[in-house]
């Protein structure tokens, strides 16, 4: 998440301030089926942390110093008491507190003016469509388009709310985006600010569902010049994320991530498995540089590089190394986003130092193990749990469930190795649950007694 308004200049002097932007998750309800869902596809029934929950996060996020916090869902605003986290928020000593949304919710009558007085002056709008054809088909659901409408009415009438408007690129709207933007530009007025992030659709979820089986929408669909030259003919504030700078030619400026990188932004998230919390960096998991043609390219240490799953469907025929110099690309973008442009030669050195593989293994996440084999070409990752009736899973023992993530290409138990490695995980977790193991000792357990030639981790 970008910040939502340019820095003012600073004075020559001035050193370059790394800016924490805080995110709690309040919730994975949704009242959308969106198409390039990132999380439909692994949604295990509604989980949000209570009220104690989100008061212990945002506390522990003030520690650290953190003063802008976003409220993240599925729907963050479907939270029955979405108003009392934001004026906890606010209590708090938050100055900046953001919502991210449909927009659905704020179809009600009143509702976003009740937000705004609870101490809520930012929201990001997720936006896909300006006709209804577009908008429900993407959204899955009827009357999004109209619900939409009205939200967008509502923070016309809404004073002191500033507004990031954020489009999934997908290909049902990807030859719409500059009438998507017109159309959010003529509902909000003239002279509103509005910040553009068009999101170029990341493989998850149900995105990488779509993707694996019917191919992926490709870079080269997306007139990502046109969309910017027509942008920056209207003088629209705009950003462009999770494509890489060579699809980007004359305005890799306007690179969200690179934004990122110029202004040493991070993101401050609560670490799933401990009362502590974790800078997540530039949110590159998942991102590779290919050697060929990534490793010539002088733009490499300013990129975000390409999303492995991208590569595995597309390859990298579409990707180019460019020749520009970093020094200067940086320098245009430290300007642009209301920073210092001398202190490019210190940024691009400490980026210089930052990973950037060619190839990827995804964080192992809490709750999970993962079981690798040299003969085996996609690891194995077990998500182990306490007992949930209604949620399918691969095994049930007495207090737990096991389940396995499905492989990028092809079914993991087609594979022999693979099934008897999970039926051997089943068996020590039989094993441990009998013997009254918690969960996170039964992890431990499957992670460690593998089988013949297999390496296990747990989460």
């Amino acid at each position: 998440m970008g910040l939502f308004w340019s820095k003012p200049q600073p004075p020559p002097e001035a050193p370059l301030e790394p800016t924490q932007l805080a995110v709690v998750h309040l919730t994975n309800v949704c009242n959308l089926r969106c198409v390039f869902c990132l999380e439909r596809a692994d949604r295990g029934g509604p989980q949000q942390p209570d009220l104690a929950e989100v008061r212990a996060s945002l506390r522990g996020l003030r520690e650290t110093g953190a003063t802008d916090v976003v409220f993240m869902g599925a729907e963050t605003l479907l939270r029955q008491d979405a108003l009392d986290v934001i004026r906890l928020a606010r209590e708090l000593g938050f100055e900046r507190i953001r919502a991210a949304t449909n927009g659905t919710p704020l179809a009600r009558t009143g509702y976003l003016q009740r937000l705004a007085d609870a101490g809520l002056n930012a929201i990001e709008l997720s936006i896909h469509g300006a006709t209804a054809e577009i908008a429900d088909r993407i959204a899955g659901v009827p009357h999004t388009f109209v619900r939409q409408a009205k939200a967008l009415d509502a923070l016309a009438a809404t004073a002191g709310i500033a507004v990031t408007v954020n489009m999934v690129i997908c290909r049902e709207n990807a030859a719409a985006l500059p009438e998507i933007a017109a159309y959010v530009r003529q509902k909000l007025g003239p002279a509103r600010p509005i910040q553009f992030k068009f999101i170029f659709t990341h493989l998850l979820g149900c995105a990488w569902e779509q993707a694996r089986d019917a191919g992926p929408l490709r870079y080269a669909d997306v007139d990502f010049l046109a969309l910017a030259d027509r942008l920056e003919v209207a003088r629209e504030d705009f950003f462009i994320d999770n494509a890489p700078l060579c699809r980007l030619g004359r305005h890799t400026s306007r690179s969200l991530k690179l934004k990122s990188f110029a202004g040493d932004e991070t993101y401050l998230d609560r670490a799933a498995d401990a009362n502590t919390y974790l800078s997540t960096g530039f949110q590159l998991s998942g991102q590779v540089w290919p050697t060929q043609p990534c490793g010539a390219c002088t733009l490499r240490p300013l990129c975000q590089g390409v999303e492995h799953q991208y590569l595995r469907l597309a390859g990298r025929a579409e990707l180019h190394a460019s020749t520009r110099p970093a020094i200067g690309v940086l320098q245009e973008a430290l300007q642009l986003h209301g920073h210092n442009p001398r202190h490019a030669k210190a940024r691009l050195a400490a980026l210089a130092l930052e990973p950037r593989p060619a190839g990827v293994v995804s964080p192992l996440r809490v709750g999970f193990v993962r079981l690798t084999h040299p003969q085996v070409r996609e690891p194995l990752e077990l998500r182990i749990e306490a007992t949930q009736p209604d949620k399918p899973c691969f095994k049930r023992t007495p207090r737990f469930d096991v389940a396995y993530r499905p492989w990028n290409e092809g079914n993991a138990t087609d594979n022999l190795q693979v099934r008897a490695a999970l039926e051997h995980a089943v068996a020590v977790l039989t094993a441990a649950d009998a013997a009254g193991a918690s969960v996170e000792n039964a992890r431990a357990q499957v992670a460690a007694q593998v089988g013949e030639g297999w390496s296990g981790a747990a989460g």
